[in-house]
Formats: structure tokens, sequence, C-alpha cells
């Protein structure tokens, strides 16, 4: 998923590199402020061993009512004590969807207020929630199928300077969408999948059709009409 330029200035795992994606964890004795900055010393002691073997990613949490990295002001002050030592270019962050909303963080424009801490977002777990806003449970589901604000959350997380969108306008791509959700009604019985279908007409309006602009001139059929003619940057 594409995100903000000065994200993806900082440094970023090869094609195929690993990386472990950590909690920063649940529940915190004392104060937050101490917790974080008994980082410190951890993350400088890495250092000295010559850094990270693969890159760390920072996840946020959902619940915990001391969580590190539950809430943003909590994520800034673990951020700030992990980011000074060399070599912490090798720690990212790993933004959760599901445990945003479960953890009372409000997806419409979490994206650039998780930007002006980290400066870097190396991953997106899109979850919906199977829980209300805040509720502190990570409890996991497809996205359209919880409790997540669906409005706006999209758009939230591209980065429309690398990417067009459109509707489905295609007929190619529209029997390819259309077959994608009866393969997926066929093999788990999915309730939301059987009412699209059989409100296609209206369900397909709902669907944002996203291809990188490098892209557009080698697909083999147009995304729509109106886009057949537009060249990529």
């Amino acid at each position: 998923m594409a995100v903000d330029d000065a994200a993806r200035k900082q440094p970023r795992p090869e094609d195929g590199e690993a990386a472990a994606d950590v909690a920063a964890g649940r529940k915190a004795r004392g104060r937050v402020e101490e917790r974080a900055q008994r980082q410190k010393p951890q993350a400088q002691r890495q250092a000295d061993k010559g850094g990270f073997g693969v890159p760390i990613l920072i996840e946020n949490t959902a619940g915990g009512a001391n969580a590190m990295a539950r809430q943003l002001d909590r994520i800034a002050r673990l951020w700030d004590a992990i980011s000074a030592p060399p070599n912490s270019d090798r720690v990212g962050f790993c933004l959760d969807t599901c445990h945003a909303h479960a953890g009372g963080v409000e997806l419409s424009g979490l994206v650039d207020r998780i930007l002006a801490i980290t400066g870097r977002i190396d991953l997106v777990h899109a979850n919906d929630s199977r829980d209300a806003f805040d509720s502190g449970a990570d409890r996991h589901t497809n996205l359209g199928q919880g409790n997540c604000d669906p409005e706006g959350v999209a758009e939230d997380f591209m980065n429309l300077e690398s990417i067009l969108t459109c509707a489905v306008g295609h007929p190619h791509w529209e029997m390819q969408l259309k077959g994608l959700i009866a393969r997926h009604l066929e093999e788990t019985g999915s309730r939301l999948a059987e009412r699209i279908l059989s409100n296609w007409d209206r369900e397909r309006l709902n669907f944002l059709q996203v291809c990188p602009k490098e892209m557009v001139d080698r697909l083999p059929y147009p995304l729509s009409d109106e886009l057949a003619k537009v060249p990529a940057e």
C-alpha cells in the first residue's frame, strides 16, 4: 500500500528481505515515560553490536490501559526513545487499522498523524474490527464486515500522487472483479459476497479500482474509457 513520500524516503527492506513485526507491549509498570526511556539502552546495546539483523517493525496495539503503542502520544514517546541510537533507521512502523479502531484512534487522517510522529510507515495491516470503537479488543475481520468506519478510509491510506483511481468501468475489469467475488462466495459462504452479487448493478458502484501510474500503459485493457488515453507519469 502506498504511503506519503515522507515515508518512502526512509530506508526500506530490499525486495525479498525479511522483517520482524513486533508489538510494543500491552502493559507497562510505572509511568509511560519511564517505560519508554528504558528502551534507549536496549536500542543502544543493539546498535553497539552492529545493528539489527533484520528490520524491526513496531506495530500499534489495540488494548491495555498502559500499552506502549495504543495511543498516539505514547507512540510518540516510544519513538523518541528508540530513534536516537545509530542504525535506528532499521526500526520501522507497522500500522494496523483494526488495532487503531479498537484502541480508540480515529482512522480518518491517521496516516498523516502517524507520519508526523515516525516519519515512516513500512507496512499496513488493513483489517476491520469485530468490536466497537475504543473497545480494546484485538479481534480482526475482513474489511467491510466489522465496525470500522468505511467512509474515507481507503482514500486516507492511498498516495494519490503515485496511483490512479476510478470506478470499475471497463467490462473486462468488471468481470474480473465479479469473478473474484463469486469465487470468494463459493469458498467461504460469505453472506457479504452473496449480498453484493445479488445486487450487483448497485453494489459494483461501491468499488474503487486502483492502479500505479507506471502500470497504466502496460495493462491489457484500459481502466476505463475515460482513462484510456492517460499516459503514465
